[in-house]
């Protein structure tokens, strides 16, 4: 697609790109990625790569715009969804006019060449230069402001009576995990699909990062909740619940789950614990109230682009379940 005002060549892109995607990333992040990572990235969950990009003469891409592929739950269906990253332009472009009508052109064919049925949602987290200027021109939505929630590892949180809830540790999520997920859903309206096929690419598959599963069953041996820690991920001293996945009236397990996942942080050596809950969500009221978080401001904002009526600015506020899962750099 040309005639975008940028004299580049805006389209949407494939793995014969790859090069010089991975290219302008190790230019604009300052860090190497691996061929590994982007696939797993952008095809792991086998739906067609969802990325665009703006390329020079000399086939040098100099902006793009992805999103990985993931699953909605949004009342009561499944629907396609874009959770966006890796937006970038190359450093040469960053102190001029023409960068910002770069990335915008990138950003307007991403949105057009794959917003559309059966995706209903898409959002990212940019950073905050890029937020400013993507958000006034393209129309997006600021959903709500990110505030971490952190608690010293010290003191240890008391787990529930013995016997109450059994927590046992693995690397792999759980085999009955969709069932939870069936349990899990009946008291959401939006949420991305947390069934055990997208753990297992989310966490299970990741190719540089560790994830650490803790479960809680009880008497019977049904699976009550999860929980998904990360050494580090936003800061080095502090290790990351990026997944609690209880059912709002098992608090025994949530307080075993998270007595589990302290444990492991100080395992791990940190001094705190960081998760994420938007505060909406009663969890996000109990980690404070109950379990000793406190809330730490950052310059992170949720933005989204919808395109179904019913999400609004105010439902996804309200009513969107989210946590460090739906981050795509955690």
């Amino acid at each position: 697609m040309s005639g975008s005002g940028t004299g580049l060549e805006v389209r949407r892109c494939g793995n014969a790109d790859l090069p010089v995607l991975l290219a302008l990333h190790e230019r604009a992040y300052g860090e190497r990625r691996s061929e590994a990572h982007w696939r797993w990235r952008y095809l792991g969950t086998g739906a067609p790569c969802s990325i665009t990009g703006a390329f020079a003469a000399d086939g040098r891409c100099l902006a793009v715009h992805a999103g990985l592929p993931v699953r909605l739950w949004h009342c009561g269906a499944e629907f396609g969804a874009r959770m966006c990253g890796d937006i970038a332009v190359d450093p040469d472009l960053r102190h001029g006019l023409r960068g910002g009508r770069v990335a915008i052109a990138v950003t307007r064919a991403f949105l057009a060449a794959f917003g559309r049925d059966p995706v209903a949602l898409m959002w990212g987290y940019p950073q905050p230069s890029m937020r400013r200027l993507l958000t006034g021109p393209l129309g997006l939505l600021v959903v709500d402001d990110v505030s971490l929630l952190v608690r010293e590892v010290m003191p240890p949180l008391a787990p529930p009576p013995a016997g109450e809830v059994v927590v046992t540790r693995q690397d792999r999520a759980p085999a009955d995990a969709d069932a939870l997920w069936t349990r899990l859903r009946g008291e959401l309206r939006t949420a991305v699909v947390r069934d055990r096929a997208h753990l297992a690419w989310r966490y299970d598959a990741h190719p540089d990062v560790t994830y650490r599963y803790s479960s809680a069953r009880g008497r019977d041996g049904a699976l009550l909740g999860i929980a998904i820690v990360r050494d580090g991920g936003l800061h080095p001293s502090a290790a990351t619940l990026v997944e609690l996945l209880v059912p709002d009236r098992e608090h025994a397990a949530e307080r075993a789950l998270l007595a589990a996942a302290l444990e492991d942080a100080r395992a791990l050596g940190r001094v705190a614990l960081v998760t994420w809950a938007p505060a909406p969500w009663r969890i996000a009221r109990r980690l404070q109230a109950e379990y000793g978080f406190y809330m730490h401001p950052t310059s992170y904002q949720h933005v989204a682009a919808p395109f179904r009526r019913d999400l609004d600015r105010d439902s996804l506020h309200e009513s969107w379940y989210r946590s460090f899962g739906d981050m795509d750099f955690v």
